[in-house]
């Protein structure tokens, strides 16, 4: 079936799950909370790389870390709605967080969208095989976060 371009800007292309936080349980009751969190699009991706590449580069300084900011693009409420519109707010926000539970839900969003370390260089493998070297055009990103698990 060839798609529309309609049809392919309107398919959900997004995968979700759930990160469960046993450690607010004590402030929420006897079920273990979670949160729900999609793979991060196209662009928030290269946002991401860019904002990581900064960090380690230019020594820039973001609220909450670059984890938090990966939270902010990637969590979302019940209905599919990002639960933080503004990513340099929410990223501050989450950064007051515990660490651990940022980067376990950061985690989940780095696997749901393809960019642990693992799958970056298997990427990155299967792209060398497939683009010419010459080629500065469609080449994947230079670096990912660092904090991505593996």
């Amino acid at each position: 079936m060839l798609l529309s371009r309609e049809a392919f800007l309107l398919i959900d292309d997004s995968d979700t799950d759930f990160v469960e936080l046993p450690e607010y349980r004590k402030n929420i009751g006897e079920e273990c909370p979670k949160v729900r969190v999609r793979s991060l699009m196209s662009d928030q991706r290269q946002r991401l790389y860019e904002k990581s590449r900064e960090i380690r580069e230019k020594g820039i300084v973001i609220p909450g870390g670059i984890n938090a900011l990966c939270c902010a693009m990637g969590m979302i409420d019940e209905k599919g709605i990002l639960m933080f519109p503004s990513e340099v707010d929410g990223a501050s926000a989450i950064g007051k967080r515990h660490p651990e539970v940022v980067a376990r839900i950061a985690n989940r969003i780095y696997e749901l969208s393809d960019m642990t370390k693992t799958q970056r260089l298997e990427n990155e493998k299967k792209l060398l095989k497939t683009t010419p070297s010459d080629s500065a055009s469609g080449s994947a990103p230079e670096s990912t976060p660092d904090t991505a698990s593996t």
